[in-house]
């Protein structure tokens, strides 16, 4: 089975995505939304991500919907829901009010830990970023992210969106463009929205 976000920041992430038979992580609360469908894919150890769509919004042209959204009951309360559309934390596992707006679809993600730290540094000539939790271990699980390298004189070589492999792993070569000059390279993550900064030399 195979799925496509429809957004083509996003195709290295689907690249990563694998079907998962496992019992869906969320669950539709309101027994009348049986047009809400929940779709779930394996993004790894620590990560699974859940697309809920509206089966109405093509057919009827519907442009707005919302969903009560709660959990399987496998799933622990200090489970983190991010939501990916929005770019922010839903919160732990408790029921949560889904909007699914204008496109009548939304992904989260669904962690066993929190994303507290991205680890960005440069190792033998390539660019290496992890995403930690809070007791700095790597999370393994593909997380998709927004990357920006500056120049020195401010110049921006380029913005890039990224996903860590599936064991949380991401490495990129240094691009000859660079040079020798120093730079920064910014890292945003797509599913907190927060951002961290270093600067390296080549």
């Amino acid at each position: 089975m195979r799925f496509s976000f429809h957004d083509n920041r996003l195709a290295e992430l689907e690249r990563e995505l694998r079907p998962d038979d496992s019992p869906c992580p969320l669950v539709v609360l309101e027994p009348s939304a049986a047009a809400i469908r929940l779709t779930h894919f394996s993004a790894g150890r620590d990560a699974t991500y859940v697309v809920i769509d509206d089966a109405r919004y093509s057919s009827a042209n519907i442009t707005t919907a919302s969903v009560t959204i709660g959990y399987a009951p496998f799933i622990e309360g200090t489970t983190l829901i991010y939501d990916l559309t929005d770019e922010t934390l839903q919160g732990k596992a408790r029921p949560f009010t889904c909007e699914l707006g204008r496109s009548g679809r939304r992904v989260y993600a669904v962690l066993p830990v929190q994303i507290e730290t991205i680890r960005i540094r440069l190792h033998r000539q390539q660019i290496e970023v992890e995403f930690h939790d809070a007791l700095d271990e790597r999370i393994e699980a593909a997380l998709p992210f927004q990357l920006t390298a500056n120049g020195g004189n401010t110049k921006r070589f380029g913005t890039y969106v990224c996903t860590a492999a599936r064991d949380g792993r991401f490495t990129q070569a240094v691009p000859a463009a660079f040079g020798d000059a120093p730079w920064e390279i910014a890292v945003r993550s797509l599913l907190t929205g927060r951002e961290e900064r270093i600067k390296l030399r080549p």
